[in-house]
């Protein structure tokens, strides 16, 4: 698999966590293979909203995580 790039939208500029649960399961069924995530959040971002996302990746087979820019 290539590198990819994923958006999951949230509304009123919050994180859509039910969904990224969704995605994160279905992507990790199909490519267990994949380890690595990294997360490029938007300048606006909440660090508790990254720790949370971080911790729903860390709960599938994707547990090396990095967020950049740092």
């Amino acid at each position: 698999m290539k590198n990819s790039v994923v958006t999951i939208s949230g509304e009123q500029g919050k994180l859509n966590f039910a969904r990224t649960e969704e995605w994160i399961k279905s992507f990790s069924s199909h490519y267990t293979d994949v380890k690595t995530v990294l997360i490029m959040p938007n300048p606006r971002s909440k660090y508790d909203d990254l720790i949370q996302l971080m911790a729903q990746f860390k709960q599938s087979s994707m547990d090396q995580i990095g967020i950049a820019p740092l």
